[in-house]
């Protein structure tokens, strides 16, 4: 149960540590990407303008400048790595996470999905 807890923290930390923002606002993105990521194993697409519409009320970033191959770099290296992927917490819906192990060419295109001039 206390990983749960760990919702967008996974993507946040690559994000926090490539792009220098603080902790929350690189928190805020890993649920961005967690959301993505989620909607691949059947949650409603309609959670994820929810979502930005919270973020975004609350002054927290949607989306950002980074690169692609940075963010992957430091997730590669996370401790809840495997061979091919990493430990996410995803949403079945609100307020109810699973966790999956997600490949790391699906997590490259979610990143993508809302980064901008970064290399995709």
């Amino acid at each position: 149960m206390r990983k749960l807890l760990n919702f967008g923290h996974t993507a946040g930390h690559a994000f926090e540590t490539v792009c220098k923002i603080p902790h929350g606002h690189a928190v805020a993105l890993g649920m961005v990407v967690a959301c993505i990521l989620s909607e691949q194993y059947g949650l409603d697409k309609s959670v994820y303008q929810q979502l930005q519409t919270l973020l975004q009320q609350y002054g927290l970033p949607t989306s950002i400048q980074a690169d692609t191959n940075e963010l992957m770099h430091v997730l590669t290296m996370d401790k809840k790595r495997d061979k091919d992927g990493i430990e996410f917490i995803l949403l079945k819906e609100i307020g109810k996470a699973e966790i999956q192990n997600i490949l790391f060419d699906n997590i490259r295109q979610a990143i993508a999905n809302f980064t901008y001039a970064g290399n995709h």
